[in-house]
């Protein structure tokens, strides 16, 4: 029960993020076609936030699979 409690928390999780990711990842996108539309601090930003939310699904998902084994 608390498997399973865990990982719809997970997904909750995971599709919030998902958001915010492809959010980053159109910004850059974006800037490569059109680099007068966002300064290079905006592009630098988007990167940054997709690489955390990156980390932050790993880790996610390594927390589940350590618990499960346990």
């Amino acid at each position: 029960v608390f498997l399973t409690r865990e990982k719809s928390q997970l997904k909750a999780i995971k599709s919030n993020l998902m958001k915010h990711k492809k959010a980053a990842k159109k910004i850059i996108k974006r800037a490569k076609k059109h680099p007068e539309w966002y300064t290079e601090q905006d592009v630098y930003y988007a990167k940054m936030v997709r690489k955390r939310i990156k980390k932050e699904e790993h880790e996610a998902e390594q927390r589940l699979l350590d618990s499960g084994e346990e």
